[in-house]
């Protein structure tokens, strides 16, 4: 009904404010809350789609080998522990000069204090068993929350304007911040529909052609998708002549926001089957 309110018109009329106010009421209740990195909701549902493509193997290894039985309850580890390591704020990033349409480390990652680097360093990390278990364990819970923060793609965004946080826009007769809206505000999920059942349900739209088509790869492929992401929709912005972001774009950055959770939790279930299997496996022909 929203759709049919708005589509054509660019702007609402005063009689149909008051009538379809319950409706626009309702619509906004759905959107989550804006915060200042990829949401609790989008890591637990990128982690929730991961569990379910974890080979049976990898799983009963995570679960012995780290002590970690779902991935959703690490997916935010990274977030919680930002403000005691300050250091590490930048690796949930990777802000590219504007007008780029790639990403090249030595412009955009030289010390490689970044999400696209930080998720080689990790996965590098957790293959080595000559590592220690604790640094294994930390490496994963990294990996799991970053490889969600790459498919963000205002995470890779510009850097004059740190990623869509320095752009104020009004949603739902609300003023936020561009990269906050991309983090949390366009996730919307039905009324008494849980995460769990959200990931699922975005899991069992995913074709055996889509899980071929997205595995393997690398963080700075990601990169560049998102990027090219993040040039395409989330920057150029039409506004109503009420300056509020009209439905099609907010319409579209939702199914962007759908298909890059999807995409991210069969990439980080691929990482992790491919990660941590057994080494003497992996040399078998």
């Amino acid at each position: 009904m929203l759709r049919r309110i708005i589509k054509g018109t660019g702007t609402f009329r005063n009689g149909l404010i008051l009538k379809y106010l319950p409706v626009l009421l309702g619509f906004a209740c759905c959107v989550a809350p804006s915060v200042g990195a990829w949401g609790p909701q989008a890591h637990r549902i990128v982690a929730e789609i991961a569990q379910i493509n974890l080979e049976p193997g990898i799983k009963a290894r995570i679960a012995k080998d780290f002590n970690i039985i779902k991935l959703s309850n690490i997916s935010v580890w990274a977030d919680k522990i930002r403000d005691e390591r300050t250091g590490e704020k930048p690796w949930h990033y990777t802000n590219i000069a504007k007008g780029k349409k790639y990403y090249d480390r030595k412009r955009d990652c030289p010390r490689g204090n970044c999400v696209t680097e930080k998720i080689f360093q990790f996965e590098t990390t957790l293959r080595d068993e000559k590592k220690s278990s604790d640094k294994r364990r930390d490496a994963l819970k990294y990996l799991v929350h970053f490889v969600a923060d790459v498919h963000q793609p205002l995470h890779l965004g510009n850097k004059e304007d740190r990623g869509g946080n320095e752009i104020k826009v009004t949603h739902d007769y609300k003023e936020t911040k561009l990269h906050a809206l991309w983090d949390s505000g366009l996730i919307f999920l039905n009324k008494g529909q849980s995460l769990p059942g959200y990931a699922r349900k975005l899991n069992r739209q995913i074709s055996p052609a889509d899980i071929r088509k997205w595995s393997a790869g690398t963080a700075r492929e990601w990169s560049d998708e998102s990027r090219f992401l993040a040039l395409k929709y989330a920057y150029p912005m039409e506004l109503t002549a009420l300056k509020q972001l009209k439905f099609e774009y907010v319409d579209q950055a939702h199914q962007v926001v759908k298909m890059q959770l999807s995409k991210a939790g069969i990439r980080l279930a691929d990482l992790l089957n491919r990660a941590l299997k057994p080494q003497a496996q992996e040399r078998s022909p």
